[in-house]
C-alpha cells in the first residue's frame, strides 16, 4: 500500500457491534467522535468500515452512495466527445 491509495477488499468480518467497537480506536472513528452527527453521507464505501462508524455513533439516518462504473464510463466518453477539459 502506497500512500494516498485505497487497499481493495476487506479482511474484516464484522456481524456484531460488538465486534465493531474496535473501530472506535483508529483514526477514522475521529470526525465520530468530535461531531456526533444525527445523519451521515457515505461515498464510495467498499468495506463497511464506515457505516459501522456511523452505527456506533448512533447516526439515525445513514446513506450510502456507490458509484455505478458504467455511469462513470459513459460520463468520460461524453466529455471526450464535447472536448472537455478534464482535471488532472
Amino acid at each position: 500500500m502506497r500512500d494516498g491509495f485505497n487497499v481493495q477488499g476487506s479482511v474484516l468480518s464484522i456481524g456484531k457491534v460488538g465486534q465493531a467497537k474496535f473501530l472506535l480506536g483508529t483514526l477514522a472513528a475521529l470526525p465520530y467522535r468530535l461531531i456526533k452527527p444525527k445523519s451521515v453521507l457515505i461515498l464510495g464505501e467498499t468495506g463497511g468500515v464506515y457505516v459501522w462508524l456511523a452505527r456506533l455513533s448512533r447516526a439515525e439516518s445513514i446513506v450510502v452512495v456507490q458509484p455505478d462504473r458504467n455511469v462513470l464510463k459513459m460520463l468520460a466518453g461524453a466529455r471526450a466527445a464535447a472536448c472537455l477539459p478534464t482535471r488532472e
